[in-house]
């Protein structure tokens, strides 16, 4: 039994990574709340993972940094097991720490309709140019496909940088799903959504995604707003918009 402690309510890190990474494993875990993000560990928590300060600063990337071997998802050798890492920090720099920065701005004492309108001006901000930005950004740096065409970003097997990517373009769809619909059917990002596809085809995955274990989305910087929810300028015409 593996214990991961994790706050439910983070507005940013949610831990939901890891436990894909848990469940593809399949190793049982439980579950507890925390003020802080505790790490993997084989006794009852609170257990803190050592961090030197040289580490990644999100929770999630530093759990699944230093326990990737122990659940066999870091792919083969240290120059992979780099590669690996120095890809789920790009992921994250993409897809949940700009988010977050995009969206910190305090609407404290602003009424309804003004909180309202100021979503609607970051969603449309985000679908025009921070989302196709990152996505951009992230395919661009993405290595060759290993052969003969495997879909994983490093190599012949599945890692946790798939995962992570996984999850990361998982809540962005649900926080934009009119202008992720649109970057998919654009054709520019096949590779994102390859990884997309396969992790969720994967038959632990699959099975933890339908069941009550999942952790939805309804709070934190992936919380749905219809206001928010528009399409993309940049791909419209493309998409025959």
């Amino acid at each position: 039994m593996a214990y991961l402690s994790v706050p439910r309510r983070d507005p940013v890190d949610n831990g939901e990574a890891v436990h894909l990474a848990l469940e593809e494993a399949g190793i049982s875990y439980s579950v507890g709340d925390s003020t802080d993000l505790i790490g993997l560990t084989n006794e009852p928590p609170p257990v803190l993972l050592p961090d030197d300060g040289s580490g990644p600063t999100s929770g999630t990337l530093r759990i699944l940094r230093n326990n990737c071997m122990k659940i066999q998802l870091c792919g083969h050798g240290s120059e992979n097991f780099h590669r690996i890492h120095a890809t789920a920090e790009l992921t994250f720099l993409c897809f949940n720490t700009a988010l977050y920065e995009w969206r910190e701005e305090d609407t404290e004492g602003l009424s309804e309709q003004e909180q309202r309108r100021m979503r609607g001006d970051w969603g449309r901000d985000w679908v025009d140019s921070v989302l196709p930005h990152h996505l951009d950004q992230f395919q661009n740096n993405l290595p060759p496909p290993a052969p003969p065409n495997y879909p994983w970003l490093h190599g012949d097997e599945l890692s946790y940088a798939d995962l992570l990517l996984f999850q990361c373009i998982d809540e962005t769809k649900h926080l934009f799903p009119k202008a992720m619909n649109q970057a998919r059917r654009s054709g520019r990002y096949g590779r994102i959504f390859r990884v997309y596809d396969s992790v969720k085809q994967r038959s632990r995955i699959s099975s933890y995604l339908n069941s009550q274990r999942r952790r939805d989305n309804t709070a934190g910087i992936y919380c749905y707003h219809e206001e928010m929810d528009l399409e993309s300028t940049a791909w419209s015409v493309m998409n025959g918009g």
